[in-house]
């Protein structure tokens, strides 16, 4: 098996995540070090010409690539546990997230939560800051709406390996739906229930969003997804909205922060709503909460508590 490696320029990482979103083959992956200021795209493979032939596709797009990418040899073991090194447990207040293969080593509290899960190599790290952003909006919504949260509903908009839509199944929301319009990513997301015998009212599908959205409202939407996606489904998104509902959008780079934000405020005084936006950033990434006339914006939000990894 070869490993192999190109270290990326900040600057050209989301133009290389917009292609690889529609790149059919699922050898590459973007891997990011946020506390490093380093990412890479790394792929494997069974051969070098399989290597050369799989590079070309990427160059003929992404003409800025070097010529060749650094590669690697590796045993079998090594290839089968290569992405589980960029995956830590982590946590924030008494709800946890852990690799599935750290079961039997991560100490969890008593009483306290915990989703397990397997990412697989179709995704980049399971901490990622913009997935820690979404994440971050679902617990200020558990916090602020605990006593009634059995009668809420949510949305997962583009779920991945399923890291929302399980975790808001687990925290005991009436009913969460999510959806992917990569079949990969729904299986994964299939698996990731399954690791964790979760038996609530999850509903996972592989949809587009505009077909899978249209017609649906909940009381929290997280759309963790290109902001290119936010931007165009923008109108469909704020109407899926209940009273005093959320909308959560992450992926969102700060270059790109002005231009998602313009395109809903627009939309919302075209339509005289009631809605208000709050900013929050981890970093490079950044999201928007966009609050349905919600009665506790104006008030002290929950204490944050920093994102632990373990």
């Amino acid at each position: 098996m070869l490993q192999a490696t190109i270290e990326l320029p900040n600057s050209r990482i989301r133009e290389l995540d917009n292609y690889m979103d529609n790149f059919s083959s699922g050898n590459w992956t973007i891997i990011e070090f946020p506390e490093e200021n380093a990412s890479y795209m790394k792929g494997y493979f069974q051969s070098k010409s399989e290597v050369d032939e799989n590079y070309q596709k990427l160059k003929n797009y992404l003409t800025w690539l070097p010529e060749q990418p650094k590669i690697k040899k590796l045993k079998s073991a090594d290839w089968q546990n290569e992405y589980k090194k960029h995956f830590k447990p982590w946590c924030i207040n008494n709800m946890h997230w852990v690799p599935k293969w750290r079961k039997n080593d991560y100490f969890v509290p008593k009483n306290d939560k915990v989703i397990y899960l397997d990412p697989g190599m179709a995704f980049g790290m399971m901490d990622h800051p913009s997935t820690r952003l979404c994440v971050q909006i679902l617990m200020d919504f558990y916090t602020l709406n605990r006593k009634n949260i059995s009668e809420k509903t949510m949305i997962d908009v583009g779920c991945g390996s399923g890291i929302l839509s399980l975790s808001a199944t687990l925290l005991g929301f009436k009913k969460a739906y999510a959806f992917e319009n990569d079949p990969i990513a729904v299986n994964i997301c299939r698996k990731n229930r399954l690791i964790n015998d979760i038996r609530g009212n999850l509903i996972i599908k592989s949809k587009e969003l505009k077909n899978a959205i249209s017609g649906e409202k909940a009381d929290l939407i997280l759309a963790n997804v290109l902001s290119k996606i936010q931007i165009n489904h923008a109108e469909l998104l704020i109407n899926a909205i209940k009273p005093q509902g959320i909308l959560g959008l992450s992926g969102i780079l700060k270059s790109e922060l002005q231009e998602v934000k313009d395109t809903f405020s627009n939309i919302i005084r075209k339509n005289r709503l009631q809605l208000k936006l709050q900013v929050d950033e981890i970093g490079k990434w950044t999201s928007i909460t966009i609050h349905n006339n919600y009665p506790n914006v104006d008030k002290p939000q929950p204490n944050r508590n920093d994102l632990t990894l373990k």
